[in-house]
This record gives C-alpha cells, structure tokens and sequence, in this order.
C-alpha cells in the first residue's frame, strides 16, 4: 500500500466513473460490478506484468547465486559445466515466467488456475484540489459526455469488503496501481509485494517449482496492481476479486472440494460478478457528480429523479469542467 498506509488511510475517498446505464445499475442493485480482466478495456497491459517479470526477478536472483557460489565448494565449477550462474539463473527466471504464462495470464478460460474480476477507482490524491469537486477530464472523455462519478467513502467500502469476503469464497485484494514509469523507489511504495516478489524468489531452492510455490502470493499481488505507463494519469486504486478459474473448478469437482462463490453474470457477452449484492447494506456513496457536457443539466435531473425513486438520499454535484 502506498506509504505502507492502508487504502482508506491513503485515499479517504475513492472515484468510480461510470456510464449512465452503469450507474443505474449500480444504485438499483447496491452492488459493485466487477468485470473479467480479460475483457477490460485495457486488459492486455495487464499482460505487461509479464514482459517487466524478468528483470525484477533476476537481479536479486543472481545476487543469490553467487552468494550461494562463495559459500559452497564445487558448485561454481558444477555452474560452469552447466553454462555459468547466469545462465541457469536466465533459465531458470524464463521457466518461471512461462509458468506464470501458462496459469494466470492463460488465454484459453480452461487452462486458468485463478480468474480475476477488476473494479476501477480513481484517487484524487495528489491531484489539483479542483479534482475531488469535480472529476478528471480524461476520465469524463471516456465517456462522452455521459458519464457519472461515483464519490466512495473508502472506510466503509472496506469495512464492507472484508465482510464480502467472509460471505463468499473468495480473496480480495485493494490497492495501489503501479506504472512502468514510476521510479523503483515509487514502484515498491505503491506495490507492497513487489519487494517481496524478488526476496521470495531470490531466498527460494534453485529449483523452478519451489521458487514459483514460493512467489504465488506476491506474484499475483504484483501482476494485478502493475500497469503500462499509458494509464499512469489515472492514478488507479484496483479493487481485485480472485476467485478459481475453470481449471482449479475442474479440480475441485472432481475431488469434492467446491466452493460456494459468486455468480457469474454475462451482460453483452462480458463475464462479471456483482460484488456485495444481498448483504443488505447500501453503497458507502458520498456523492454523485454528473459529468461535464452536452445535456448536462437533463442528466442531473434523471438522476434526481432515479435517486427518489430508490429512496437514496446522496448529493448530487455537477461538474463545472469545459467539455465539448
């Protein structure tokens, strides 16, 4: 977590943006809707995880090595018989990553160990001022003059978060996104296990499976909280929800250990899942701001009209930002 504070430590409020029809389903059900990672707009820079794996992991791998080399006789000359300590290590980090390919970022749905369902929120942390009252442009142009921002107060979100967890089997992860631009120093703040990525792999047994046993958690911790710099504008906090994919479902049929697990929903062909849904609690929702544009002021009033019709009683703000 960034500065090793907790999420609602570091971002007090959170922003979801959303369409109009998004945002009434979000009101009408009081739920999250998280989407497959699969089908998210940017979806293939969460592959860019992968293509960064090799270098943070074989620093401090080598290092290792060669300290192991100082320390024991004859495995030096048993290295060099090999190829050298860096090439077993290249090999080594390479099978690694083409095991990390083949489970977690598997293309085909039915060689997929885990299945990952992504929430999106903005953080207006560290942004001008003029941000929290009303929106970031960037985000209100992916909408085209349609679009909501949904204001959280993140102490309760994540109040009701772990209550989700406790309901259905899952684990959900809440957290910082790091860029590929960030600086290393940067990078580790905002990605807790990236520090602990390198430590696990570099302290583990020279022997492939061990090591990828030993880095799982802080591997999938880093891949879904990394991000191409592109998205850096964004300042993404990702609510991630990490629930077994068809391979591991297969697994436990077959051996009696099922899991009671939320329900896949399809809508337009998009896998997703409604977190929260039937606890009996309403959205933690500070406010609504309507974003900028054409009609903005017909689309603040069906928002007003949706709101007394569901009995919510949230601000509603319009955002003052020029918008053509």
């Amino acid at each position: 977590m960034l500065d090793d504070r907790s999420v609602h430590e570091a971002h007090p409020e959170l922003f979801h943006y959303t369409s109009a029809v998004g945002l009434a389903g979000i009101l009408r059900s009081q739920s999250l809707w998280s989407t497959h990672w699969q089908y998210l707009n940017d979806a293939g820079e969460l592959r860019h995880f992968s293509e960064r794996l090799p270098s943070l992991l074989k620093g401090a791998r080598l290092a290792a090595a060669e300290e192991f080399a100082r320390n024991r006789d004859g495995f030096t000359e048993w290295a060099e018989s090999q190829g050298g300590i860096e090439y077993l290590v290249d090999v080594e980090v390479q099978g690694l990553v083409q095991s990390f390919q083949d489970s977690v970022v598997c293309p085909d749905p039915t060689g997929q160990i885990f299945e990952f369902y992504v929430t999106s929120f903005c953080t207006p942390e560290g942004s001008y001022e003029e941000v929290r009252s009303h929106g970031l442009l960037s985000m209100w142009r992916c909408y085209g003059n349609g679009g909501y921002a949904l204001v959280f107060d993140t102490v309760e979100l994540d109040r009701l978060l772990r209550e989700e967890e406790q309901v259905w089997s899952c684990k959900i992860v809440f957290g910082d996104v790091g860029y590929s631009c960030d600086p290393s120093n940067v990078l580790d703040s905002r990605i807790a296990a990236l520090p602990a990525l390198g430590k696990n792999f570099s302290e583990s047994m020279l022997d492939s499976q061990e090591a990828f046993e030993v880095i799982l958690d802080p591997l999938l911790d880093c891949f879904i909280h990394y991000k191409h710099w592109a998205f850096a504008e964004e300042r993404e906090v990702r609510l991630t929800t990490i629930l077994n994919g068809e391979r591991m479902r297969a697994v436990g049929a077959e051996d009696g250990s099922t899991r009671l697990e939320r329900e896949r929903h399809i809508q337009c062909g998009v896998p997703r899942i409604h977190l929260l849904e039937g606890l009996g609690h309403r959205l933690p929702i500070k406010r609504i701001i309507v974003g900028p544009g054409q009609h903005q002021s017909a689309r603040e009033t069906e928002l007003r009209v949706l709101l007394e019709e569901l009995k919510l009683d949230i601000p509603v703000v319009l955002s003052n930002i020029p918008l053509r």
